[in-house]
């Protein structure tokens, strides 16, 4: 087995075991992208068959100049019910297997959704989740998904008052 090919394989199974998301990404989300080394808004957009303002739309967080890309994150390709502007979707393999992000790769791959993984306390009844991830705080989770801390609280009930013991990678629930 060539080595490129084995360091993307590994790449691959270490994506897929320790899933970063960026933050706030439509909880509706059936489809994902790894942002690899290199790679802009418009080159994700091409591969994956759908428009910027599909793609803008679908990750508020990535700013409208696309310079904030967090790479080794996933980003959302598709929504149900999305339609693609082709039929076909390019995979892109690396051109390199040396220096920064020779360990991404440009294809798309189905991660666990963001509703995976909850940390203790979540309640049953939850349907919306916010993946945790480095800087979030309860109070900045509950105001970008527009619900009170109380109901956070209510909701998350391993969270300590403090909000001092957030699990990274680990979601939590916003919306019920």
């Amino acid at each position: 087995m060539k080595l490129s090919t084995l360091l993307t394989a590994l790449s691959g199974l270490l994506a897929t075991v320790s899933a970063q998301y960026m933050p706030n990404i439509v909880p509706h989300c059936n489809k994902y992208h790894l942002v690899a080394w290199g790679q802009t808004c418009d080159s994700i957009t091409s591969l994956n068959g759908i428009s910027l303002s599909q793609f803008l739309s679908w990750n508020p967080a990535v700013d409208s100049a696309c310079i904030n890309l967090w790479l080794g994150y996933y980003v959302c390709v598709g929504v149900s019910g999305t339609t693609f502007l082709s039929s076909t979707i390019t995979v892109v393999p690396p051109t390199s297997t040396t220096g920064p992000g020779w360990n991404a790769t440009s294809t798309v791959i189905d991660p666990p959704p963001p509703t995976a993984n909850p940390m203790p306390g979540v309640i049953a009844s939850c349907k919306k989740y916010h993946l945790v991830v480095s800087g979030d705080t309860c109070a900045y989770i509950a105001g970008a998904n527009g619900i009170t801390l109380a109901q956070f609280n209510s909701w998350n009930t391993f969270v300590d008052s403090s909000c001092s013991n957030l699990w990274l990678g680990y979601t939590i629930c916003v919306g019920v």
